[in-house]
């Protein structure tokens, strides 16, 4: 006759079925972030490879925003749309009106039917509570809302991005300024073109904060929740402990990507973000 289970058998099989599950679960949930992680990197190395042949185009890297006198920073396209023709998207880039405003109906048109643009924005912060969020407050998810994570580093300070090439502080993108490799003193691997950003991000497609920002340290901390940059990335740290941040990638201006944790000294990313403050940085930063 079969002997029934105790209650204490029961009980340390319920305790060996909770140790496995908290030892496997999260492992295989950190496998899929990582892949997501690679993915986020890819795509970030295509816009590097695209900043790069617009430089050897033009003799300069893109402007932060489609040139534009007349309209404030905020309703003009972004750099991003300059990057269309590098992307293999010349003939989606002949159907902007680059004189119209980032969301005029022109612009509108010229993506409809088409295939929405995630390769502007990482997949993983999709996933996180600000990308829920922020897609929700969408009156719809298509090509020209699709939100990009992927933001303009302007130099130091809040007014970085209006500042002329001259001047102290700036980064290697501006609304209405154009750069060469030859005035990035810093160094192209150095100076941090684009970093990725999970807070106060909107479309693409629009030119202002939301897609080229400066560093401002008077402002509180540059990382971190609810911070300027980072907020793309997280990682579930055990069965039992929430979900804890996993950093963010830096695309430098020589068109490496690195990945980077949230716990980044301010001082370093503040040297990243200029083009020639002179900082020394740390080898293995």
């Amino acid at each position: 006759m079969r002997r029934a289970f105790t209650l204490l058998e029961l009980l340390v099989v319920i305790v060996l079925l909770v140790v496995v599950v908290s030892v496997f679960l999260p492992a295989s949930e950190n496998v899929r972030r990582a892949g997501g992680r690679i993915r986020c990197k890819q795509g970030l190395q295509q816009i590097a490879r695209a900043c790069l042949q617009y430089r050897d185009v033009h003799g300069h890297f893109p402007p932060g925003t489609v040139p534009d006198t007349n309209r404030p920073p905020d309703e003009r396209l972004s750099y991003l749309v300059l990057l269309l023709p590098h992307l293999e998207s010349e003939a989606v880039f002949q159907t902007f009106d680059r004189s119209a405003a980032w969301d005029a109906e022109p612009n509108r048109k010229a993506l409809d039917g088409k295939t929405p643009w995630y390769r502007f924005e990482c997949n993983q912060w999709s996933g996180t509570t600000q990308g829920y969020e922020a897609r929700r407050r969408l009156p719809l998810n298509v090509g020209y809302t699709v939100y990009t994570t992927y933001v303009g580093v302007a130099g130091v300070g809040a007014d970085a991005a209006a500042r002329p090439a001259d001047a102290p502080g700036i980064g290697m993108l501006g609304y209405d300024r154009t750069l060469t490799a030859e005035q990035i003193k810093d160094g192209l691997s150095n100076t941090a073109l684009i970093l990725e950003a999970g807070y106060e991000v909107g479309p693409w497609l629009r030119g202002g904060r939301s897609t080229v920002r400066g560093l401002d340290p008077d402002a509180g901390p540059l990382t971190g929740p609810g911070a300027a940059f980072s907020g793309t990335h997280i990682r579930d740290r055990s069965f039992f402990r929430g979900r804890t941040s996993d950093g963010f990638h830096v695309l430098t201006a020589d068109g490496s990507v690195r990945n980077v944790q949230d716990d980044i000294r301010p001082e370093v990313l503040t040297a990243l973000a200029t083009v020639a403050g002179g900082e020394e940085l740390p080898a293995a930063w």
